[in-house]
């Protein structure tokens, strides 16, 4: 049934991705059912979508990703880790270029 559940989960997120509750809920609960390659896929494709910047999408995701408990969470065991760094490395280096970008356009 978890796979079920997840997919109905995903599908939510999509569709009402604009809603900041269903968006803070639905990245909860993925993340409770071991979903944490999930949630890690949806913070990659929303820098994907929208480089240089940091949607809502991206930062609820960094804000979901804090209550990882390495571990404790399903999923979140030692072979994550490098998908984890790979993509929230990412994340921060396409923030860091994006701010780098407007002290310049300011100078």
């Amino acid at each position: 049934h978890m796979a079920r559940v997840a997919r109905v989960v995903m599908s939510a997120l999509e569709t009402f991705h604009e809603d900041s509750h269903i968006l803070e809920w639905g990245l909860w609960l993925l993340l409770e059912l071991g979903g944490l390659p999930e949630v890690l896929g949806i913070l990659k494709r929303a820098g994907d979508l929208s480089p240089g910047e940091l949607s809502p999408v991206g930062l609820s995701t960094l804000k979901a990703l804090q209550q990882v408990q390495w571990g404790q969470t399903d999923r979140a065991d030692p072979s994550t880790i490098p998908e984890f760094v790979s993509v929230v490395g990412a994340c921060a280096m396409r923030a860091l270029q994006a701010s780098s970008q407007e002290a310049l356009e300011l100078g």
